[in-house]
């Protein structure tokens, strides 16, 4: 059963190894196939990430702040000071009716 587990969370890495090459060449339809098949593999925190970081490019603020909430749940008191701070930024753009979603699930 480990070995299998383990072969999914590689299967999920390199998945989102290749949607976070996409995202930054600007491929969004693509990082977002790539980013969904990885999570359905295994749910990493890093994953949930990228889809929000998607998200956000493709203007689907819902989405990319309701993602970002899971991954700062995720990752509770281990994230980043930068993608704090990236994730704060965003959120602050973002109505006020869906920032909630921050705090309140």
């Amino acid at each position: 059963m480990y070995k299998r587990q383990g072969a999914q969370v590689a299967a999920a890495q390199h998945l989102m190894q290749e949607g976070n090459r996409a995202l930054a060449s600007g491929n969004l339809p693509l990082a977002l196939q790539k980013l969904e098949q990885a999570y359905l593999k295994a749910q990493l925190p890093e994953v949930l990430y990228l889809l929000g970081k998607t998200a956000q490019l493709q203007q689907r603020d819902l989405a990319a702040v309701d993602l970002y909430r899971r991954y700062l749940a995720a990752v509770e008191d281990s994230v980043p000071p930068p993608i704090n701070a990236e994730i704060q930024r965003f959120v602050a753009t973002v109505p006020k009716s869906y920032t909630c979603l921050l705090y309140t699930s």
